[in-house]
């Protein structure tokens, strides 16, 4: 499957309502019509850190079973992040369910102690791939966008797909980094923020979108509660990268 209809989700969320917040995301999901990936935002169940006063759930629990029926049903994948315990604590996991029943996980890494994340959670220590379709695929949340070294491509992916809940102040940064980490990895960049306002009284201004190889728009940042769709394609990461081979010249790093 080189071409890939993604459903980008963009949804108020209900603070600490997870079922209420399933409920939501399916409805939207319904009126969009049929993709082969749905994203949906960052801590979907319950908004950023609005998860204190909740039973926990490990992936065995409601959140993912939730995911793998709708997956299911719909006959595509759907991807989104969730608070998950796991014998470590708890964590900020990017959740990815195919159509199959397969789950596979991201936790995140750089845990946004701006807010207090990183006394919630365990901040994950693993850079995730994993292949959908012909699609390799690196999934990262929110605060890791800020850190290139960390999102850079060693030309292992062709797509790259990141959760959030980034709040309005800061949204041009938002804008900003996710176009460059499209130009800089020569990859699709797929990103779903929220929109409306959580618990903490934090305002969310969605700007989910979609960047082509060379940063160019496929759908363009927007503001109100929807969902939209477009169609990618594999062709276009091997095209540019054999028209522009900048990989080939990039500097050489390793991670600690």
């Amino acid at each position: 499957m080189s071409v890939l209809r993604i459903a980008l989700v963009q949804s108020q969320l209900q603070w600490r309502s997870p079922e209420r917040n399933r409920e939501h995301l399916a409805a939207l999901m319904d009126r969009t019509g049929s993709a082969d990936l749905y994203v949906l935002p960052e801590t979907f169940t319950t908004g950023f850190l609005g998860d204190a006063q909740e039973e926990e759930e490990g992936m065995d629990g409601a959140t993912v079973a939730w995911m793998r029926a709708e997956a299911g049903k719909r006959g595509g994948a759907l991807c989104g992040s969730a608070v998950i315990r796991d014998a470590a604590g708890r964590r900020n996991r990017f959740l990815f369910a195919g159509p199959d029943g397969a789950v596979r996980h991201y936790d995140k890494r750089h845990l946004f102690s701006f807010a207090g994340e990183d006394r919630r959670y365990v901040a994950g220590d693993e850079r995730v791939l994993f292949e959908h379709a012909l699609w390799r695929v690196n999934p990262q949340v929110c605060y890791d966008l800020r850190f290139p070294v960390w999102c850079r491509s060693r030309g292992d992916f062709d797509l790259q797909i990141f959760v959030a809940n980034w709040p309005t102040p800061r949204i041009a940064a938002w804008d900003t980094l996710l176009r460059a980490r499209a130009i800089e990895n020569q990859a699709y960049v797929v990103a779903v923020n929220r929109v409306g306002e959580d618990g903490k009284g934090v305002a969310y201004p969605g700007h989910s979108a979609i960047y082509d190889p060379l940063g160019e728009v496929v759908i363009a940042p927007w503001e109100e509660e929807s969902a939209r769709v477009a169609a990618i394609d594999l062709a276009r990461v091997r095209e540019v990268r054999e028209r522009f081979p900048f990989g080939r010249e990039a500097d050489a790093f390793t991670l600690d």
